[in-house]
């Protein structure tokens, strides 16, 4: 660890672990890491951490994947795959009463590159259907950039939004 132009490791060898200035006295730590910093490490070091933890977030996206046990080249079988994720991805959208604007379709080759290729629309859906047309649009851009077979085939739905329902008058 680099502290004031000089690495830490020179003066309290760890083997690559700062565990062990939990264990320092005060002037041990002034002497070893003057000011705020020392304090700062020796408290993480002890797991005093004064940051609120934050147990909420927001989801940003709504996703299904699948790796499978061998690749598929085949594109209709593929098709077929991400008719079942597009499925899977409506049921999680209507659940949590929401529906997205972006539709992402994830791939990963044999040699684990991965790629993603997504579309946005002026409004969000929610429809297993129209989710389906559209990640196989994104899969059919992504085997044209690269072509091959895949190891791994998702389908994401962001750009999220609480689902309306239209009210007949």
């Amino acid at each position: 660890m680099k502290v004031a132009g000089t690495s830490l490791d020179n003066y309290y060898p760890t083997n690559g672990s700062y565990t062990g200035l939990a264990a320092l006295s005060d002037d041990s730590l002034r002497a070893l890491l003057p000011g705020k910093v020392g304090k700062l490490l020796r408290d993480r070091a002890r797991g005093i951490d004064p940051r609120r933890l934050e147990l909420s977030s927001e989801t940003v996206s709504i996703s299904a994947e699948d790796t499978f046990p061998r690749d598929i080249a085949d594109v209709e079988r593929l098709q077929e795959e991400l008719r079942r994720l597009s499925q899977l991805v409506a049921e999680r959208l209507e659940a949590a009463g929401q529906t997205g604007r972006t539709v992402t379709t994830k791939v990963r080759y044999p040699d684990f590159s991965i790629r993603s290729r997504s579309t946005s629309l002026p409004v969000g859906i929610g429809d297993a259907e129209r989710i389906w047309e559209l990640a196989c649009a994104c899969l059919d851009r992504a085997l044209a950039d690269r072509p091959g077979a895949l190891r791994l085939l998702g389908v994401a739905v962001s750009g999220l939004e609480a689902h309306r329902q239209l009210e007949l008058v």
